[in-house]
């Protein structure tokens, strides 16, 4: 009002006149302070339009809720009274108040995601991926919810469930972006190996490079799979996608494992062992290195030759030098496997266990020095852990258990 009081004060003092044309040959002039008194009160005429359609709105929104049926408002005013309960600490309260919402009003989401909520935060995820396919239900067409369902279904194991889910998300939204990357591991996890082979490659060409690299690893693994599903059917396939592997990685072990066993059974140690060996170049673990001891009449010496290589490379590979001790046990050196882990210090027990070794071979009593260095070699364990979890195993697994990578277990080497 004030504003507007100052405009009608200020009104005839102004002279300042503005030319207006319309059509035709129709001019005016209009006082500069009659152009600004008509903007002020059309803006706030515009105002007062905007508060009346809010206010209109509001009312229509509290008539649309009375207007409900009672069912329905009876499971609003639950699922509002299991909020209360919840920031008051009464989980129990809650869910039974969202419990009877959903009896009550079976087409209320916010209830099924109150209590899917609910029941994530109380670590029973089970429950909670099943109230939110009931929620699904209701709503079919709701991608958030669908994502949910898939990645909790993930987490708990129902990969039937989560492959479903994630193909239902891609026929709403086919360009969805975590729908497309989750669903090869989803597909690798059924033991769906060629359509995770496929999911994989159509993955890695929408992808940038700087984001593919551990994608490639998993396009590696699964085409790892992929073969290996049919070795036994058709050898001829499998080894061929199996080289493939090989020529982008040598170092793929999984794969490198299945050709050495293909080349085998087609009676040709050379190319077996000529696999492996280019695996332990690449990847020089323990495991490889006893295989290729023992594959051929000259394997031992090539596999030394290796494992010369290797510690060169890095003199710390312990767990190496534990396995290359263990071979000379077996092939009746022990003089060679106690100067092996004379190499490996700190560890109280194992530094007596080699001393009481190197004694009884001064002493010319081969059988206990070797006990004393097998004792030694036990206590020495071997264990392999996943560079992409830290997960600890004793033996090399080809996907770690924990966070289900592929290729990830190597020797510890300290």
């Amino acid at each position: 009002m004030l504003v507007l009081v100052i405009f009608i004060a200020l009104l005839p003092i102004n002279h300042d006149k503005i030319l207006l044309r319309w059509y035709g040959e129709w001019r005016a002039h209009v006082p500069l302070m009659v152009l600004l008194l008509f903007t002020f009160v059309l803006g706030m005429a515009s105002a007062v339009a905007l508060f009346a359609a809010n206010y209109l709105f509001s009312v229509f929104e509290r008539r649309g809720r009375k207007w409900l049926p009672g069912s329905h408002r009876k499971a609003g005013n639950l699922l509002a009274e299991s909020e209360k309960k919840l920031k008051k600490g009464d989980e129990a309260g809650a869910e039974a108040a969202l419990q009877e919402a959903t009896k009550i009003y079976p087409g209320l989401i916010g209830a099924y995601e109150a209590l899917a909520r609910l029941y994530l935060m109380q670590g029973r995820k089970g429950e909670a991926v099943t109230a939110y396919n009931k929620a699904v239900a209701v709503d079919p067409e709701n991608i958030r919810l669908q994502v949910a369902v898939a990645y909790l279904s993930l987490e708990t194991g129902d990969t039937a469930r989560a492959l479903k889910a994630f193909k239902d998300i891609l026929d709403l939204e086919p360009e969805y972006a975590p729908a497309r990357r989750l669903l090869p591991s989803a597909l690798a996890e059924a033991a769906q190996w060629e359509d995770a082979v496929k999911a994989q490659e159509a993955l890695l060409k929408s992808l940038p490079k700087h984001l593919a690299a551990q994608e490639e690893v998993n396009f590696l693994a699964y085409r790892t799979e992929y073969a290996r599903s049919f070795i036994s059917s058709d050898p001829g396939k499998a080894a061929k996608i199996l080289n493939e592997v090989l020529k982008n990685d040598s170092g793929f072990i999984p794969a490198a494992l299945a050709a050495s066993e293909i080349y085998s059974s087609k009676n040709k140690p050379k190319e077996a062992f000529n696999t492996l060996a280019a695996a332990f170049l690449k990847r020089p673990e323990p495991f490889l290195y006893e295989r290729l001891a023992n594959m051929r009449a000259d394997g031992l010496k090539t596999a030394e030759e290796l494992v010369e290589e290797a510690l060169r490379e890095n003199p710390r590979r312990h767990a190496l030098r534990i396995a290359r001790a263990r071979m000379r046990l077996q092939k009746d050196t022990p003089e060679e496997a106690l100067d092996e882990l004379s190499k490996i210090s700190g560890e109280p027990e194992v530094d007596k266990l080699l001393v009481e070794a190197a004694a009884q071979m001064k002493l010319g009593k081969q059988d206990r020095a070797a006990e004393a260095l097998n004792q030694a070699i036990k206590a020495l364990n071997v264990e392999y852990a996943c560079s992409a979890c830290g997960w600890h195993f004793k033996r090399w697994i080809a996907r770690c258990t924990n966070c289900r990578a592929f290729n990830s277990m190597s020797a510890r080497t300290d």
